[in-house]
């Protein structure tokens, strides 16, 4: 994971990403006062290395001499084009427009002096009204088949309901200083604005995604063509609960997303950060859905078998049986257990019988440590956090969801759980379900959990990740 500090526990805000002779090079904000622009390198997206900040807010009197905001970055005609979020000090912030940033090596970048955007009517609401301020953020730049620069734009309508105003406007141009301002791409009315939105070609499909601001969730939509009309597919979410402000870049010949992440409930207990990126996989009927990166591959130690019977309770419950292939728990939750590498890679092929099983990690002789657990007749996994720290408040123990999300669970089941420097990625049946992260070391051990029922183990193997 990528977590950048300062006095908080994390700087990191939105983020962006494009890739340079095969390095990634990884653009974000920093929070809370969104006066920089960092940047950092990676040749796999799992381990960052950061380099000088790359751009800041502008002298007294400038259009972006308040504060900076989410930048979107394209290849065009030679050199790199930032695209980012503009507010001044003379408009206490609450006008926001497009400025301009050039570069020829990612490493350096000049600005343009004004702005070469903001919100125009008839198309887009220009003036406040009830609103926190005039919308016009988080700009994505795309070169399409048309030789034309397109870019996507949060945006208002104001032939909307004021609560229902979320439009991705839609901007052209040739040369990424003078735009066209053409109708929204994409009005919802379910959503008051749709963040850092980012139209994007995939298997044949144009798709939009963008973060909702009142749900804290990524979604998507899928249309035929670039005129329309975009519409939700069935689950619309796009990546793990808690990946938010998604930037979809394109690595070679696969699609990753890369976001930051807020783990569920709050600010987690090591600050916001960039988890491992994801790679898209397109279905059918326009569905996407999201795998592992084959990036941790080369970090995988020697994969092993494990002997089911070697795992033992850890919980005590009163009725539990392990027979060498089959692991019991009619009444409560048992954890059969054994110790293992601090970071590994724990894969099983699991026939169930019981509506609530998972995962262990780090569990202590008094209960705490992660648990991974998915709840069959919701359908839906978590991870949940439990220590015997007692925060002021409560007498007994904290206990914290790091993440959740909804997963279609069947009687058979493949997992995989990647568990490495604090970073958490569970996939079922190949698909990532949930990926979050720790700020706690914990005991270097594993194990299967069930509860109510049984689960049979048909295959068990473990490898130990390496830095």
């Amino acid at each position: 994971m990528y977590l950048p500090r300062g006095y908080s526990d994390s700087d990191l805000g939105d983020v962006e990403v494009v890739v340079r002779d095969g390095v990634l090079h990884l653009f974000h904000l920093t929070l809370p006062k969104h006066e920089v622009i960092l940047h950092a390198v990676s040749t796999d997206g799992i381990r960052w290395e950061p380099r000088p900040p790359v751009l800041a807010t502008g002298e007294l009197g400038a259009f972006d001499d308040d504060q900076l905001w989410t930048m979107g970055i394209v290849f065009y005609d030679g050199r790199y084009y930032m695209l980012y979020t503009a507010l001044s000090r003379a408009e206490v912030g609450r006008v926001q427009r497009v400025g301009l940033a050039v570069s020829d090596d990612l490493d350096s970048w000049e600005k343009l002096p004004h702005a070469v955007s903001e919100a125009t009517a008839p198309h887009y609401v220009t003036d406040r009204g009830s609103a926190p301020w005039v919308a016009w953020r988080d700009p994505k730049p795309v070169v399409l088949a048309d030789g034309l620069v397109h870019a996507v734009v949060c945006a208002r309508d104001p032939g909307a309901p004021a609560l229902r105003q979320a439009a991705v406007a839609h901007l052209v141009s040739r040369d990424l200083e003078t735009w066209e301002v053409r109708p929204p791409l994409f009005t919802s009315r379910r959503h008051v604005e749709l963040e850092c939105p980012q139209l994007f070609s995939f298997a044949g499909r144009f798709y939009l995604t963008a973060a909702v601001i009142e749900e804290r969730l990524q979604r998507y939509w899928v249309a035929d063509d670039l005129e329309g009309p975009f519409r939700a597919p069935l689950d619309n979410r796009l990546g793990p609960r808690g990946h938010y402000a998604a930037r979809i870049c394109e690595v070679g010949d696969e699609s990753w997303l890369f976001a930051f992440h807020d783990p569920a409930g709050g600010s987690p207990p090591n600050g916001r950060f960039v988890p491992a990126p994801l790679v898209l996989v397109a279905h059918a009927d326009g569905r996407l859905s999201v795998k592992r990166t084959t990036g941790w591959d080369v970090r995988f130690g020697e994969e092993r078998p494990i002997e089911v019977a070697s795992l033992t309770p850890t919980y005590a419950a009163r009725h539990t049986a392990n027979d060498g292939a089959r692991l019991a728990s009619l009444e409560g939750l048992e954890l059969f257990g054994t110790a293992g590498p601090r970071d590994f890679v724990l894969r099983a092929a699991l026939a169930i019988d019981a509506p609530f099983f998972g995962v262990g990690i780090g569990a202590t002789d008094d209960g705490a440590g992660v648990l991974v657990s998915f709840d069959r007749g919701a359908g839906e996994v978590a991870a949940t956090y439990r220590s015997p720290a007692r925060p002021e408040g409560h007498p007994a123990f904290t206990e914290r969801v790091l993440a959740r999300g909804p997963a279609q669970i069947g009687d058979r089941v493949e997992l995989e759980v990647i568990y490495a420097e604090g970073e958490l990625i569970v996939s079922l049946d190949g698909a990532v379900v949930l990926s979050t992260g720790l700020g706690v070391e914990l005991p270097a051990n594993f194990g299967l959990a069930v509860d109510s029922g049984a689960i049979t183990v048909d295959a068990l193997s473990m490898a130990e990740i390496h830095p």
